[in-house]
């Protein structure tokens, strides 16, 4: 007795689908049922069945199967499911009960498949074999023509791109017709109908290149018009949408558009008014969706009808007849609102975009916010916002088009400070602010610069004190107190603008003394039981670093003020960066407290923190500071950079003061300890503070080195009693940064290095101590005329053999990818920076080739990206060296730029070598490659920066063009027959071996890619 059929699974596992015990399974045998052959056949006996379910499923697997398994299909089978498609939507759109759902899966599928067929006139015929539903059922049609237009910018359709672009000039051609289609039908249809009108309008608008003239000339445009004031919400948003993509379409080229459009939508303020008020003090969900909706929308073409206007906006031409005035006025307004904080911030990028091009000129007839001596001019170059709107006024011209934009500026900051204005509770600390609150503060803060460029960071601060000054006097005459720091000072209001006064800093010329200083005293004498407020105080103090640079004389009294916050608890992480800020831009002042700064960090590393606060007196005891170690190492970072400024006696000096209480503290510990009684989290630390100093400690003195030196023992001793992963990567971290900043003063040593980085790799197979040898590869290969290179080599092959003691199988590889992955990132560097001793090792490089092409089956992409790289940098060696280089004179190698014609003809015996080289590996290599390409194995990196696929086959074909295609074609018998007929399909040996561009190859190998994921 034979078991059910194939369709009564496939029904049986629907059903499934609604038994919450069975739908995981059910779900796991259909997605893999509708990657079969026999699922197009299924599905359209699925689709005839009058149970809804089956419908369903069959017109989703339909759509699903031309979306992605197109390939499956032969001719004569595209022509039967075209057909089969079209009668499927006819017969279910003249039912009573239309089940709209499956409809439109069965008219995805019909665009997708109009969109690979590649037929000419195919829509023509598609709409006249569905016209008999124009009357029974429009709905459906307008569906069909909403989902053609969106189907044609499908990017998981594979298909070439003159296929795509071909079918967009089909719904070009086919649009006029279709815009005269949904003119006519509009005036008999009901409003729902008429929004999914304007629905598809406006796709076919976006999608097509249909001149403005059609649109205009068309009866559907007046449609488009009188339905922004509709009173029905579906039809006014339908509408708000098409107009949108009208104004995005054609912006202000034709003006015709924006004569007819502008005076309907500032009519629109009215209805704007109405939500506003009707929304009242409402906030969150309190307010009502519909309103919510209306107002999201409302907001929207305001906006969009004001970036429309751009080019008129930045224009000196004042015959321009716009109410410039009123749009901007109506955007400000939406910028107010406070119910709904993404609302208000859609027309921040507009006032963004016009401020990059009304910010403040200069007398270099450039877009600088603010003289030349303030710290953005030492950070952004002064064109690098040109390519906003290249602009060709003279001085005279932008100091007038920057006039004309200050007073809404003005106005923009107001509301800025006012959305920036935290709660009591969080403003006191006993609430945390939220992350909604965060970004919304965030974005708020980047519209403050967009003001302080268009106002100029001096007379944006002279508004600011002018706030100050306010709030002040407001609070004084609130209760007769003359100090300013009363308790009816509006804290809030006051906090929102000293975060505005951060922004303004770097606005400021080094030299500015009116509203400065009188800043800085303010803030500094504010009181401290507010937490927020204090930590925006601190902050602010860090964000001045640049002018603190300028005038040193203020210095010290902020410092002061930041070491007393260090002792603090709550405080102590913001006061650690703004001193790091501020030591590390002031670090060319004489006088620093470095002194002071490193007591300070000693006391709280070591000391009970209660005692130094107490004998500070800046603190109570449940107060304290507990110093963290990333505080920690901010400070040891900003005294490291004032040390690096100092005179040479005076910077050792204060070396050996930082560095010995970490050396002897990490001494003491090691001292009899044992492999069972150290603690190695209480040991890790102190090699993150050493490895801060070495990092961030410049010197040309040998003193350094020696003092590295000094500390290796301790490091090789931390090994051997805590033989983990972290110790391993904090002692490397520092053997990095360390090797990078003494080079060639460390060369007397660099023996014991490599041999202590190979022995310690042999003893603990980790990936640290790979990424060691890498640094030592990078830093020292090319010092003294590649002098090194054997010595280097020496690790590099000692480490090889432990490596493949303890490697020798893609099970030991997938055991620890991340080893496989840095291994090969070394061999990578090796031959990016000295290729010639590999292949003159042919025996050891053997080997490592073999491996390579092994370890591409491992799944993990990481480790597949440095086997890739290598073998991208392996490849490459055939055109490395240039003919008049021998082997004998170096092991290092200048890159040639010799073609691939000239490499095949050089006499350099390198050159040679390498090619033959890759000429042996090639084949199998590919194969690898291409087994991956076929979906058999994940191909993680197909075209990415730092080892890819599509690299190495790209350099294979331009170095090897003659082999290239034997090799390709070599590869298809070990594949898969689906992975081969895709190939054949798209003829894709013939097509890479054609390919002119990287860009054009990579867009082969990845069609390819996707068409095999999908089928294989």
């Amino acid at each position: 007795m034979s078991g059910p059929s194939l369709i009564d699974q496939t029904k049986a596992a629907i059903a499934a689908m609604s038994n919450p015990a069975e739908t995981a399974r059910a779900n796991e045998w259909l997605v893999e049922f509708e990657r079969s052959a026999a699922a197009w056949e299924v599905a359209d006996a699925l689709v005839r069945e009058e149970n809804g379910s089956c419908r369903f499923f069959g017109a989703k697997f339909l759509y699903s199967k031309v979306q992605k398994q197109y390939i499956q299909l032969d001719p004569s089978n595209v022509g039967m499911l075209t057909q089969s498609l079209v009668q499927h939507i006819l017969r279910i759109s003249q039912e009573q009960n239309v089940e709209f759902n499956v409809c439109r899966y069965l008219c995805l599928a019909l665009a997708a498949l109009a969109l690979q067929m590649n037929q000419t006139g195919i829509l023509s015929q598609i709409l006249t074999w569905l016209n008999p539903i124009i009357s029974v059922s429009p709905n459906v049609l307008l569906e069909l023509l909403i989902v053609l237009p969106e189907e044609a910018y499908n990017y998981q359709i594979d298909i070439a791109s003159s296929i795509r672009s071909g079918f967009i000039q089909q719904l070009t051609d086919t649009a006029p017709d279709v815009l005269s289609f949904l003119s006519s039908l509009w005036p008999n249809v009901s409003l729902a109908i008429q929004a999914k009108i304007l629905t598809c309008a406006a796709k076919w608008i976006d999608t097509t290149s249909m001149p403005s003239d059609l649109l205009v000339t068309s009866a559907i445009y007046p449609n488009i018009l009188q339905s922004l004031n509709s009173p029905e919400n579906e039809n006014f948003e339908s509408a708000i949408d098409a107009m949108i993509v009208i104004l995005q379409r054609f912006r202000c080229v034709d003006r015709r558009i924006l004569d007819s459009a502008l005076p309907v939508i500032l009519s629109l303020r009215s209805r704007w008014i109405k939500v506003v008020q009707d929304i009242g003090a409402n906030v969150g969900d309190d307010v009502d969706d519909d309103d919510r909706n209306t107002c999201r929308a409302l907001t929207r073409i305001f906006t969009e009808t004001a970036e429309a206007c751009m080019d008129i906006f930045v224009s000196t031409n004042n015959n321009t007849n716009i109410q410039q005035g009123d749009i901007l006025a109506q955007l400000l307004d939406c910028t107010r609102i406070q119910f709904d904080a993404s609302i208000c911030r859609i027309p921040l990028k507009f006032f963004y975009d016009l401020a990059m091009m009304a910010k403040v000129p200069s007398e270099r007839n450039n877009w600088s916010a603010n003289n030349s001596n303030s710290a953005l001019s030492d950070t952004f170059n002064n064109d690098d916002y040109e390519d906003v709107r290249q602009l060709g006024q003279n001085f005279e011209e932008r100091r007038e088009l920057n006039a004309r934009y200050v007073p809404v500026y003005q106005v923009l900051l107001e509301i800025a400070l006012g959305h920036i204005v935290l709660s009591p509770k969080v403003l006191e600390g006993s609430v945390k602010m939220s992350g909604e609150m965060y970004d919304q503060r965030s974005e708020w803060t980047e519209t403050i610069l967009d003001c302080c460029y268009v106002l100029g960071g001096v007379p944006t601060m002279q508004l600011l004190c002018q706030h100050l000054q306010q709030l002040s006097q407001a609070s004084n005459a609130s209760n007769g107190a003359s100090n300013g720091h009363s308790p009816q000072m509006d804290w809030c209001r006051l906090e929102s603008v000293l975060v505005a006064v951060q922004a303004a800093g770097p606005f400021l010329p080094k030299d500015e003394a009116s509203f400065t200083p009188e800043v800085l005293h303010f803030a500094a004498n504010l009181p401290e039981n507010l937490l927020r407020l204090r930590i925006t105080v601190i902050e602010l103090f860090g964000k001045f670093d640049f002018w603190l640079a300028g005038n040193p004389s203020y210095v010290n009294n902020v410092l002061s003020k930041l070491f007393q916050d260090l002792q603090r608890k709550d405080t102590c992480s913001a006061a650690a960066k703004a001193i790091m800020a501020i030591f590390r831009t002031c670090s060319h002042l004489p006088n620093l407290p470095i002194q002071e700064l490193h007591e300070a960090v000693l006391h709280l590393r070591n000391a009970p923190a209660a005692s130094f606060a107490s004998n500070n007196g800046s603190a109570s005891t449940n107060d304290v500071a507990v110093l963290s170690l990333d505080s920690e190492l901010l400070l040891l970072e900003a005294i490291a950079a004032v040390l690096s400024q100092m005179p040479q006696v005076d910077a050792e000096n204060g070396f050996k003061m930082v560095l010995l209480p970490i050396v002897t503290a990490l001494n003491q510990q090691l001292q009899g300890a044992t492999a069972q009684s150290v603690n190695a989290k209480q040991l890790t630390p102190h090699v993150d503070r050493i490895t801060v100093l070495f990092q961030y400690f410049r010197t040309q003195s040998g003193f350094v080195t020696e003092m590295f030196i000094s500390v290796l023992p301790l490091f090789q001793r931390l090994l051997e009693l805590c033989p983990t992963e972290r110790a391993a990567e904090k002692c490397c971290r520092c053997y990095k940064h360390a090797l990078r900043n003494l080079g060639i003063q460390f060369v007397p040593y660099l023996g014991a290095m490599t041999t202590h980085l190979a022995e310690q790799f042999a003893r603990t197979p980790y990936s640290a101590f790979v990424y060691g040898c890498s640094t030592c590869i990078s830093t020292f290969s090319l010092l003294n005329n590649g002098a090194h290179v054997e010595l280097l080599y020496q690790m590099v092959w000692k480490l090889s053999a432990s490596f493949f003691a303890m490697f020798s199988s893609l099970a030991h590889f997938e055991q620890k990818p991340d080893v496989v992955e840095e291994y090969f990132f070394l061999m990578a560097k090796a031959l990016q920076y000295c290729p010639a001793p590999f292949i003159q090792s042919p025996q050891e490089a053997s080997t490592v080739l073999r491996a390579g092409i092994q370890g591409l089956a491992l799944k993990h992409r990481e480790a597949q990206k440095g086997i890739l790289l290598f073998f991208e940098r392996f490849v490459q060696l055939s055109t490395f060296w240039p003919d008049e280089v021998r082997p004998s004179q170096s092991g290092i190698g200048t890159h040639s730029s010799a073609s691939g014609a000239a490499a095949a003809a050089t006499t350099n015996p390198l050159n040679l070598a390498a090619r033959e080289l890759v000429k042996q590996v090639a084949p199998a290599l590919m194969n690898a490659i291409c087994v991956l390409l076929s979906g058999e194995m994940p191909a993680y990196a197909l075209d990415e920066s730092n080892g890819c696929i599509c690299d190495v086959l790209w350099y294979l074909k331009k170095r090897f063009k003659d082999e290239f295609p034997v090799w390709m074609q070599g590869t298809m018998p070990s594949l898969s027959q689906t992975a081969q007929k895709v190939a054949q399909s798209q003829q894709l040996v013939e097509q890479l071996s054609a390919a002119r561009t990287l860009r054009e190859f990579s867009g082969l190998l990845d069609r390819y890619e996707l068409a095999c994921r999908r089928n294989v």
